[in-house]
């Protein structure tokens, strides 16, 4: 699996998106937990954000936790359940989790072809996917020609991704005392759950 094709996103645009949604819900907020595996994302939020950290941490402790690209796409229910119980646990009461899910909620991926080209200072990414539903699933395969001044190299990869309905993601988030909110085109265009977590957990 080639970390260039996880690289190929508008990391600029995902910031700026992350940042907006940060202002509005929960606004200064000073400690951020991303676990999207994207790089450059980090970078970027820290120049606004002042705690920025990837990877294991204190559970209790953030303002905002962020899971975007495809860090959870590849579980199934129960472990993206488990998943997101884990990560709102990181949250402080009224903390902000921002979720990107692999496909707007709800709709179901048909078979198809989607191509793009995207340039960076140091690189032009040319790529294609194929997407069809599996047994409740989408398999991704795609192919990606990145040149760069070394020259111009093939990459490929093929993922099994999951994607859930509004009310699958609401029980989920419930599951980790956080209130949903689903808005389908947040995320740089795309869609994005968002979870708060609630101030007297549910049951206590």
């Amino acid at each position: 699996m080639s970390p260039d094709l996880i690289e190929d996103r508008d990391v600029d645009a995902l910031a700026a998106s992350v940042l907006r949604l940060m202002n509005a819900r929960k606004p200064g907020a000073d400690y951020l937990l991303d676990v999207s595996a994207i790089p450059g994302l980090p970078p970027l939020l820290s120049q606004y954000v002042r705690h920025v950290e990837t990877g294991s941490a204190e559970a209790g402790r953030f303002d905002v936790v962020t899971a975007l690209g495809p860090s959870l796409a590849g579980l199934s229910l129960a472990g993206y359940t488990a998943a997101v119980r884990r990560l709102a646990a990181h949250l402080v009461p009224g903390g902000l989790l921002i979720l990107e899910p692999f496909r707007l909620p709800g709709a179901q991926a048909g078979r198809g072809v989607h191509a793009e080209v995207n340039r960076y200072e140091d690189r032009t990414v040319s790529s294609v996917r194929h997407v069809a539903p599996r047994d409740g699933a989408h398999v991704v395969a795609r192919h990606a020609l990145i040149a760069d001044e070394h020259g111009v190299r093939h990459v490929h990869d093929e993922r099994v991704y999951h994607s859930f309905g509004p009310v699958e993601l609401r029980v989920v988030l419930a599951a980790a005392d956080c209130a949903a909110d689903l808005l389908p085109t947040a995320l740089a265009g795309g869609p994005v759950v968002l979870g708060t977590r609630r101030r007297t957990p549910r049951g206590r």
